[in-house]
């Protein structure tokens, strides 16, 4: 068996959940079913669309912000995010690159939502405003990205390593050679206890979260061993035993009898929000060249994802936006320019500003807003180096994050409060 790594490990994750779900189904007094999925198309109950496709990680994300944007008066008036289900990263990707339908069904967030997530049908016809993937353009192996696409950068995501809070005697972290011999090998790595082929979770190569890990583990994605899952909701699922007849396996039921033996990997964002911190329990890791294990925040049961700002945990990648552009840069779709200028809380017009914060939007949706950074990478698992801000916003993400902003931290209106080099950046000096 391997030995296992036993450094010393700094900052802790703490406790939340989100299982992506299926269509509400309350049925109405009377009847023997549930109510029709209305058409995607009808533009009465989805004034304003944007199509997004990609990746599952950022659904969390684009549901706060749906929900917001659903309830705007300002303006055009509401936005209706339509968040396109079963795809992945480099699937959505690819459908924007060769602008091809939409099909299946898409998530929306109305005001007020509470609970399991309606979806719509895709009507015909229908092509992705932009898709959304946690890697580089380049890492899904579709060639040379082309002048009429653009790759622009939203907020950075962690990626956890996770096994269920059921696993008593499981590790506490895992190292890169480790985490290398489970997906790299399966049951053959012996690594223990994670030497049950089933027990292990991965995704697909399509998945952006895969291709995160793959590439701090120096494994090919589509290389990996262990179950597949279709998205972070039956990664969730499947490690807890309440697995949901997943696509990729419609007919095999996957049980893990000792919960000791499961693991996966699934985005920060999910495993922070709702109850999955209390079911799940995210591993320290450590990566090449490090001595000790980090997990991707700084303490137990804090959200500020310090490990990762500072680039001590180095499982994580940007949220990238991909779209079609003009010969000037700019996207032929109007409702893709409005959604990468809110991600990326650019200055819009009065007409099409949003309805929301976006630092505390991101923020609230457990990602890390790029002006919260401290370094950058320019490709997947690349190498870090310093990133400083033009807006910083590191104060006001950690005040909304943990309650409080850090006393170091000093509240301002303008610049006239502040002292030194700093400025006035979203209500703090920075």
């Amino acid at each position: 068996m391997k030995a296992r790594f036993k450094g010393v490990m700094l900052g802790m994750v703490a406790a939340g959940s989100l299982a992506i779900s299926g269509q509400a189904l309350a049925q109405d007094a009377g009847t023997d079913g549930p109510p029709p999925t209305p058409s995607c198309g009808d533009t009465t109950l989805f004034p304003n669309p944007i199509y997004i496709t990609g990746s599952t990680a950022f659904e969390p994300t684009a549901l706060a912000m749906g929900v917001q944007l659903s309830a705007r008066t300002a303006g055009t008036g509401k936005v209706s995010l339509l968040y396109v289900q079963g795809s992945g990263s480099c699937s959505g990707v690819a459908a924007v690159k060769d602008n091809s339908d939409l099909t299946g069904v898409a998530h929306y967030f109305p005001a007020g939502l509470s609970g399991s997530t309606p979806s719509c049908t895709i009507p015909a016809g229908v092509k992705a405003d932009l898709a959304v993937s946690d890697v580089f353009y380049e890492t899904c192996g579709l060639g040379t990205r082309a002048s009429t696409i653009t790759d622009a950068l939203g907020p950075a995501q962690a990626m956890i390593i996770v096994v269920p809070a059921a696993a008593a005697t499981a590790p506490l972290s895992i190292t890169v050679e480790e985490a290398a011999d489970v997906w790299g090998c399966g049951q053959r790595g012996m690594v223990m206890p994670w030497i049950v082929e089933t027990a292990i979770q991965q995704r697909s190569q399509s998945s952006g979260t895969q291709n995160v890990v793959a590439h701090a583990i120096n494994v090919l994605a589509s290389a990996f061993h262990g179950t597949q899952n279709t998205g972070t909701g039956n990664v969730i699922n499947t490690l807890l035993n309440m697995d949901n007849d997943n696509t990729l396996r419609p007919t095999m039921k996957v049980t893990i009898a000792d919960p000791n033996t499961a693991v996966g990997f699934i985005a920060a964002d999910a495993y922070d929000t709702g109850t999955n911190r209390s079911k799940l329990r995210a591993l320290a890791f450590r990566g090449f060249e490090q001595n000790l294990a980090y997990y991707a925040d700084s303490a137990p049961d804090v959200f500020d994802k310090a490990n990762v700002r500072d680039g001590h945990y180095v499982v994580w990648g940007y949220e990238h936006l991909i779209t079609r552009i003009d010969t000037g840069g700019a996207p032929l779709s109007s409702a893709a320019k409005n959604f990468i200028d809110w991600v990326q809380g650019n200055t819009t017009s009065a007409d099409n500003a949003p309805n929301f914060n976006t630092v505390d939007v991101e923020s609230g949706a457990h990602v890390i807003p790029l002006c919260a950074m401290k370094v950058q990478r320019n490709a997947d698992g690349g190498f870090l180096s310093a990133y400083s801000p033009a807006d910083p916003c590191s104060c006001a993400f950690e005040a909304k994050v943990s309650g409080a902003a850090p006393t170091t931290c000093t509240v301002c209106s303008d610049d006239t409060t502040c002292s030194g080099a700093t400025h006035c950046h979203h209500g703090y000096c920075e």
